[in-house]
């Protein structure tokens, strides 16, 4: 099991958000998980969050001529001042005299924020690697607004003491299409965003996993499409096709297919009702492996959660999903479009041989203990607080 933080660092931190740090929800959760343990870590935090989007009269009208022009109305110098002014308002109302800034995956409250304390930018991805990946919401980026994006984006990292992403992957795009000197980008892997982390034994001997007669397939995700749904349901039906009776259960969305008795719908768990988190809890104890062939990922802070309790993790080559994944150890990963029968032909050659499979396991839960968890990643974070302290 991983170490728990010794002491309290003497260090206080202003934390930004443009969301709701105390909503499990928000991004996966990473930005409440983020909150909660620098809240334990550091001697004092300060929120500064729940900004929202830009208001005012004057601003609706301009958003409304750039609609008709073709033009974001959100990746521009008018809505990062908005944020900027936003931010200095809340600061001077603070009395505490923090330390460093750390501001989560709110890219565009930084351009023109003077803060005049180091800064820390935590992501999981540059913002155009979102529309490389064709990303919702940024699958149809014109050519004048990737260069407002860009733009912002450079202006950003320039106003950062240092980046920190949950990747090589978003590290080397910031490196390479940004020119950031590398000695200013960290990577720091997320960790599991859930409470109950089941005892070792659990996950790799005697857990709800091992009392199940059929071998049982977890998709999770709220995009059926971009988390390769059809993919998932296809692997499932090969193995029942091959004698190995098998179950897919599908938790954050709905399969566009009428109901199947070998699927298990559970439409939409809220990390913020504490029955919700319990029973996705279950769900990943009974599990034998998540399958998620994600078209366009980061870095899924699912996959963390699957590896703390033991599961095998069967996904795509996409984003920095190779980085968390490592095929035919912990799991399996593919290229995108991959038939499902190549993943099924892993599964079932993999799941027949209980030794094979059991090491599977134990790699899974390997990787939580040594990397995918909060204790090592607000360790990583510490020391790089201390260094801007020390530079």
């Amino acid at each position: 099991m991983h170490a728990k933080p010794i002491s309290k660092f003497p260090a206080s931190a202003l934390v930004v958000s443009r969301f709701d740090l105390t909503d499990r929800s928000a991004w996966s959760g990473i930005m409440h998980k983020i909150y909660e343990v620098v809240t334990k870590e550091f001697a004092e935090v300060v929120p500064c969050d729940r900004l929202g989007y830009p208001k005012g009269l004057l601003i609706g009208a301009e958003n409304r001529l750039l609609a008709l022009l073709g033009r974001s109305s959100y990746w521009r110098a008018g809505t990062a001042r908005y944020y900027a002014g936003q931010i200095q308002q809340r600061i001077a109302s603070i009395e505490t005299d923090w330390d460093v800034a750390i501001v989560i995956d709110s890219f565009m409250v930084l351009p023109f924020l003077k803060l005049h304390k180091p800064v820390i930018y935590l992501s999981d991805c540059t913002k155009t690697q979102l529309v490389e990946l064709g990303y919702p919401g940024f699958d149809h980026v014109s050519a004048a607004n990737l260069r407002s994006l860009m733009a912002m984006e450079r202006l950003a990292y320039q106003n950062a003491s240092t980046l920190v992403f949950s990747s090589q992957w978003g590290a080397e795009s910031a490196i390479r299409q940004y020119g950031v000197a590398a000695e200013k980008v960290m990577v720091v892997p997320f960790g599991a965003n859930i409470d109950r982390i089941p005892p070792r034994d659990a996950a790799l001997l005697d857990g709800p996993w091992r009392h199940s007669s059929k071998c049982e397939l977890l998709m999770i995700g709220v995009d059926w499409t971009r988390k390769g749904g059809d993919i998932a349901k296809e692997i499932m039906e090969s193995l029942n096709r091959r004698g190995i009776e098998c179950r897919l259960t599908v938790c954050g969305c709905v399969p566009p297919y009428p109901p199947d008795p070998n699927i298990r719908v559970f439409p939409f768990l809220d990390k913020n009702k504490p029955s919700d988190l319990r029973l996705l809890e279950g769900l990943l104890s009974e599990a034998s492996y998540l399958v998620v062939p994600t078209q366009a990922d980061c870095s899924p802070i699912v996959f963390c959660e699957a590896f703390a309790y033991g599961l095998p993790v069967t996904t795509c080559h996409v984003g920095g999903v190779p980085e968390i994944v490592t095929h035919c150890v912990n799991g399996f990963v593919l290229a995108p479009k991959a038939p499902a029968e190549d993943f099924a032909n892993l599964i079932a050659s993999n799941y027949q041989n209980q030794e094979i499979y059991l090491g599977y396991r134990s790699a899974a839960r390997a990787a939580y203990e040594k990397t995918f968890n909060w204790t090592h990643w607000v360790q990583q974070l510490r020391s790089i607080v201390q260094g801007l302290a020390n530079s």
